[in-house]
């Protein structure tokens, strides 16, 4: 009796936060994309709870799921033991006809008007794609319960590839079929099936073509993210070569990372699955949509990689804590489809730092050794994709701070002081005077060292950067909560980080010594 009121409360619980969440779970920030899909992991748990709870006829036990093999393309394991109100389940993906996966050839000729491979993946069919091995390949996957859309999730990323450099392979992937399941066990089965048909592709590509998987460039939305990464194991499997890049948008957490509710999944998103891979993080909270923790060589963590400036958070407290911020999940897609070049002259550079409070506090400011990143497409910046160094760190957590309106980027000064030996004020006050004038308070540091990171929104196209900053003023300056009057810095250092060219970077770089007792200017 208990157990069944546990289950009635849960059921209602979950009702009542699928209402709300249609009702709240939106993003208040008009110039975003608008993303009307339904993401409701809630419906798919109520669905579960029905249909596991009230129908024992439709129960599928573990032992009698076994996977299911496919022409060319070998056997995919089910996906089980994953749903905290579904342990016992499990989900064999579907029939490649049922997932119905199309490949969208794109060219600039052809742009709105593709040229489409069906999910047979016919060598006739792959012998008369319009495809140029000597060019660079763009693979483009979208998520769960979502398609391809002109306007959103991949149209964007993909429009901005061909307007800006003509001279490359845009593939974009639809299993809107298989991603449409309401069950997320079968979706998440379905997604594997997917990766392996990409695997099949660029196997057939380069026997046809003769593509370079260094020059392939995987981009992967949610629960594509993670099939992108299921692509690069199966590509290395197949032809014993590395996709060269992939980049996971805010990869799917939900039956993948390793959280008290559900398992780990060892073969999901990981660094293993090409030369480079980089994964961005924009909800990964408790409870969010996004993957919690290291998926790749670099990390990234916009505003913390938990919640995202302009997105209303609904949380609602249930038997299993459920918080959804489904806005935050999107801003992955925005973040990489703003063309910053056209737009200012900021750059969203990511530095490497032990957690995100240490970045705010402005202690991580170095390029050294890799330890800045552009976190976007190298088209957002120039017309032609960049390469990436293979990375020299193990891993890197790499954090910065965005906007909540395009094109989302913020300036980024470390302010630094050098203070003079044997001096340990509570805290530094100083006004910075360039083309605007910015207040920023110096915290302690090691050594003789304050620091502080300074962030200034780009909102206009008529905004330029508000460096250099050629003088500052000392204006308050405590010692044990006292105001002192005795200048104690000895110099003042304020790093541009807004920018991955390195003469760009030194050129809003200054360094300030005192002409009076309070004044800084140009040493």
């Amino acid at each position: 009796m208990l157990l069944c009121t546990k289950w009635l409360v849960q059921c209602s619980a979950l009702c009542a936060l699928f209402f709300l969440a249609d009702v709240y779970g939106f993003q208040d920030d008009k110039n975003s994309s608008e993303i009307n899909v339904k993401f409701n992991l809630f419906e798919v748990i109520f669905t579960e709870i029905y249909r596991t709870r009230s129908d024992n006829e439709n129960k599928t036990n573990v032992n009698d799921c076994h996977g299911k093999c496919y022409d060319d393309l070998g056997c995919i394991q089910p996906a089980k033991n994953c749903l905290p109100l579904a342990f016992g389940q499990c989900r064999d993906p579907a029939s490649l006809e049922e997932i119905n996966t199309k490949f969208m050839f794109f060219t600039k000729a052809k742009q709105f008007d593709p040229y489409i491979v069906d999910f047979n993946i016919l060598d006739e069919d792959i012998r008369k794609a319009p495809f140029n091995s000597s060019q660079f390949t763009v693979i483009l996957l979208h998520g769960y319960e979502d398609s391809y859309r002109e306007n959103a999730t991949l149209g964007p990323i993909k429009n901005l590839y061909l307007n800006k450099n003509g001279s490359v392979n845009v593939i974009a992937i639809d299993w809107s079929k298989g991603a449409a399941d309401k069950n997320y066990l079968r979706a998440k089965a379905n997604v594997k099936v997917v990766g392996a048909q990409i695997a099949q592709l660029l196997y057939k590509l380069n026997r046809t073509f003769g593509v370079d998987l260094n020059s392939v460039l995987l981009i992967g939305f949610s629960l594509g993210a993670q099939g992108v990464g299921y692509a690069g194991k199966f590509t290395y499997e197949r032809l014993n070569a590395k996709i060269g890049r992939i980049i996971g948008l805010d990869a799917a957490g939900v039956c993948f990372d390793n959280r008290v509710i559900w398992p780990l999944d060892p073969e999901g998103l990981n660094p293993s699955h090409a030369t480079i891979v980089e994964s961005v993080h924009t909800n990964a909270a408790a409870l969010g949509w996004g993957y919690i923790g290291s998926e790749g060589h670099y990390d990234y963590y916009p505003n913390g990689g938990e919640h995202q400036p302009g997105c209303i958070t609904l949380s609602v407290l249930l038997a299993f804590g459920f918080e959804r911020d489904f806005c935050s999940h999107m801003r992955k897609q925005d973040l990489y489809s703003a063309d910053y070049e056209s737009y200012g002259e900021c750059q969203p550079v990511a530095y490497n730092c032990s957690n995100y409070q240490q970045f705010l506090k402005g202690r991580c400011a170095s390029c050294e050794d890799d330890q800045c990143q552009l976190m976007a497409l190298g088209i957002q910046i120039s017309n032609q994709e960049l390469k990436l160094n293979v990375p020299n760190l193990t891993k890197s957590k790499l954090y910065i701070q965005t906007t909540s309106k395009y094109p989302f980027c913020m300036y980024h000064y470390q302010v630094k002081a050098q203070l003079k030996p044997g001096s340990k004020p509570n805290e530094i006050n100083m006004k910075l005077i360039g083309k605007t004038n910015e207040t920023v308070r110096l915290k302690s540091g090691p050594s003789n060292e304050y620091f502080a990171l300074l962030t200034i929104a780009e909102t206009d196209k008529t905004r330029t950067n508000p460096g250099p900053f050629a003088s500052a003023l000392l204006m308050n300056l405590f010692i044990d909560g006292l105001r002192s009057t005795t200048n104690i810095v000895e110099k003042v250092h304020i790093n541009y980080m807004s920018n991955i060219n390195p003469r760009i970077r030194q050129s809003f770089t200054t360094t300030l010594c005192p002409l009076t007792n309070n004044q800084f200017v140009q040493c």
